[in-house]
């Protein structure tokens, strides 16, 4: 007899809707950081794990972490996707895409056809040229975004791409029109020579906005779509809205922290303070929760403040040696990591005698080292507090310099890139965010408390905590590995560090195994 195999049918990806749906909102909740991040999150995980589909929103009541106002809000969300879908078969065939009159698909369009009419064209044209060619067909421009977006006319080309009216090949990418967008071209060329912009090619346009409601756009990701605007949410709105400054309309601020001076009564005292003073370096004294100075980008009518990429730790060679000794040093460059500036420079200050440092000053040149190279943190020595002056006023007047001319943007601080100082538009985080999430008290995560406890002891660095967090997240996963192994001793001997991949090493290996597995530390 023949044996018979049974066949299981698996879908991948059962409610594609329902998930894209939840996704949006989750990812949404995050740009406003909005508690209902979590409840999204979590319905969107139990969903991936239902294997069969589901009609409605209200089918879902059956997952957990769908209450009766997410289904609501899904059956809401698929009556309105069946409503578009049936009006959009309905008018498929006598709809077509016409780009708005001086928009960014326009210029593109005008600029591969007038091109395309020349005896020596090549047959495409790069992003270069189309951005140089395309410009003075545009009310808007091309490299700089418009204000509260990150989407520039060039991203315009996406939609023309989807459409089929141009094709990309080649790299670097060469571009160029199809047959429909010869034709389209030929069109937007003939409507503009004759001056008439409101002609059949704007009546989409006008129906458009006559059926369309009180929407904003959202913009996330690079892509943007759409949420009504309530008295509920207009709130999130504006807080979450993102703001840029135009060239030349901020001042950068030098922060001083006020630890770093001799206090609020002896402020005229203090030799950073009159130094800068007697400079003319623009700056301020504030709380900082990490390092000692930071500076600022204030825009001058509303006083709204960006902070910029760079922040100093500053300490004399005897701080240096007594924050080693007391563990505050790795404590202090682990927050460092955290705050969100990418640029995170030591200014070590010399003082006095060398014999009288707490450590030897061997120790303290290895220290420093570890630092710069480890932890890829900035390092400057100076020669006392008139160094330390001459470097932050020189970094203040640098700052200025390069950023005065950029449009600053502001971005929270899960999303701000490295810097690149050779692009026009730079991205920063709001000083708030960077006071807040620089708190030194702040809750922490049992990864992070894990990281804290394994700096203190002796011997592990910055590197080599991370590389350990990374396999093991939690003590009770390094404690379970412990116990599923006979080799504990050696478990962490060849795990490799820091970006020469050296290995822990033994002695260290058997230090974290005792303090974890030894009765006497618990």
């Amino acid at each position: 007899m023949n044996k018979i195999n049974r066949v299981s049918v698996k879908h991948v990806n059962p409610n594609p809707l329902f998930t894209k749906w939840l996704t949006e909102w989750r990812d949404d909740a995050l740009e406003r950081r909005s508690k209902l991040y979590n409840t999204f999150n979590f319905a969107l995980k139990n969903l991936s794990k239902f294997p069969l589909p589901l009609r409605s929103g209200k089918d879902c009541k059956i997952i957990k972490g769908f209450g009766k106002q997410l289904c609501e809000m899904l059956d809401k969300k698929l009556q309105e996707s069946r409503s578009e879908n049936v009006s959009r078969k309905s008018c498929k065939t006598n709809h077509e895409y016409i780009p708005a009159y001086r928009s960014g698909a326009y210029a593109i369009l005008l600029t591969l056809y007038s091109k395309s009419l020349e005896a020596n064209f090549q047959g495409y044209l790069t992003k270069p040229e189309i951005i140089e060619l395309g410009q003075h067909f545009c009310d808007k421009s091309f490299s700089k975004p418009n204000p509260g977006t990150y989407n520039t006319c060039w991203s315009s080309m996406k939609i023309l791409l989807s459409k089929n009216l141009a094709v990309k090949n080649g790299s670097p990418a060469r571009y160029s029109l199809t047959e429909e967008g010869r034709n389209l071209g030929a069109r937007l060329s003939a409507s503009s020579n004759n001056g008439d912009h409101s002609n059949c090619l704007a009546e989409p346009y006008i129906n458009r906005l006559r059926n369309s409601k009180n929407e904003v756009p959202i913009f996330q990701n690079n892509t943007e779509f759409k949420r009504p605007v309530t008295n509920e949410n207009m709130k999130d709105y504006l807080e979450t809205d993102m703001v840029s400054f135009t060239p030349k309309s901020f001042d950068v601020v030098l922060l001083v922290d006020c630890k770093e001076t001799l206090g609020s009564l002896n402020v005229g005292n203090d030799p950073i303070i009159n130094g800068l003073v007697a400079i003319g370096v623009n700056h301020e004294i504030r709380h900082l929760k990490v390092g000692d100075y930071t500076w600022i980008c204030r825009e001058r009518e509303s006083k709204r403040e960006l902070v910029l990429p760079y922040i100093v730790e500053r300490k004399r060679l005897d701080d240096l040696g007594s924050s080693i000794k007391d563990g505050r040093f790795h404590e202090q460059k682990f927050r460092l990591r955290r705050c969100g500036l990418g640029n995170v420079i030591y200014l070590i200050e010399s003082f006095g005698s060398t014999s009288h440092l707490g450590l030897p000053i061997t120790s303290l040149y290895q220290a420093v080292a570890n630092t710069l190279v480890q932890d890829e943190f900035s390092v400057k020595f100076t020669d006392g507090t008139s160094g330390s002056l001459q470097y932050l006023a020189s970094m203040t007047k640098t700052l200025t310099k390069l950023f005065k001319d950029k449009t600053l943007m502001s971005r929270p601080k899960e999303t701000v890139k490295e810097l690149d100082i050779n692009e026009d538009l730079i991205p920063l985080m709001w000083f708030q965010e960077f006071h807040k999430c620089s708190h030194k008290r702040q809750d922490r995560t049992v990864t992070e408390m894990f990281i804290c406890q394994l700096l203190q002891v002796k011997g592990i660095s910055l590197d080599k905590a991370l590389s350990i967090v990374e396999r093991y997240p939690t003590p009770k996963h390094l404690k379970n590995a412990y116990e599923k192994c006979s080799y504990g001793e050696r478990l962490l001997s060849t795990m490799q560090y820091g970006k020469l991949k050296k290995n822990m090493g033994l002695a260290l290996s058997r230090t974290v195994y005792l303090l974890y597995t030894n009765k006497f530390f618990h």
